[in-house]
């Protein structure tokens, strides 16, 4: 056995929890931090993971540090871009993840894939929240091996930063030069765009309606 599979064997010393600046441990707060991401499938800015976790920007730092400690020499790896954080499998895996990916790309899409596709070409750029309501299903995996096959992208940069929106791979196949050629477009957009500000109008509204006063109990 090598010394890489040796360390890889080697169990790593048990770190002494800390205590997170909103209480608990540093280890409980990693460990939400690392359900957040593995429920995310992409990857996260300290910002978004304090907002999801309702931990200070500070804690969630170190508690990041404290997970990429804790996933060293294991299957799962924690991955820093910049601002951004997200799991991904470790580089050793990567030959039996292109063969589960090849085997994955050559089967037909699935009728949940079909449907996330849809949404994402006549509603786009949306969120991964907005697929989920469109649908009303968790659209996760169903984004991935659409993102895999290249037929949807994440955009990077700008106001439509973490949405997804079709490629041009996808309208070559569909052999249309644009999104509006598509059928049926503007009536279904119009008709997708309404249903989801309708939801956020109602998000909203909940957001800030204050609950009802309790009721005094009779004398």
């Amino acid at each position: 056995m090598d010394e890489q599979n040796q360390a890889a064997d080697t169990p790593l010393p048990e770190v002494p929890p800390r205590e997170a600046s909103l209480g608990g441990t540093l280890g409980k707060l990693a460990a939400l931090l690392e359900a957040i991401l593995f429920w995310s499938a992409q990857p996260m800015t300290i910002w978004e993971l304090a907002a999801a976790s309702g931990a200070a920007p500070e804690a969630v730092d170190a508690a990041i540090d404290e997970l990429e400690t804790s996933l060293a020499g294991r299957g799962v790896r924690l991955v820093r871009a910049g601002e951004e954080v997200a799991l991904a499998t470790a580089p050793g895996a990567a030959s039996a993840i292109e063969k589960l990916r090849k085997e994955e790309l050559s089967r037909e899409l699935t009728k949940s894939a079909l449907e996330t596709l849809t949404a994402v070409a006549y509603a786009g750029p949306l969120a991964r929240s907005e697929a989920d309501y469109l649908r009303g299903v968790n659209c996760q995996y169903a984004l991935r091996h659409l993102s895999l096959r290249g037929l949807v992208a994440r955009e990077e940069k700008g106001t439509n930063r973490g949405r997804y929106r079709v490629t041009a791979e996808l309208l070559a196949h569909m052999g249309v030069e644009k999104i509006e050629d598509l059928p049926n477009y503007a009536e279904s957009r119009k008709s997708l765009r309404e249903a989801l500000e309708a939801a956020a109008a109602a998000d909203r509204e909940q957001a800030v309606t204050p609950a009802p006063a309790a009721a005094a109990e009779p004398s």
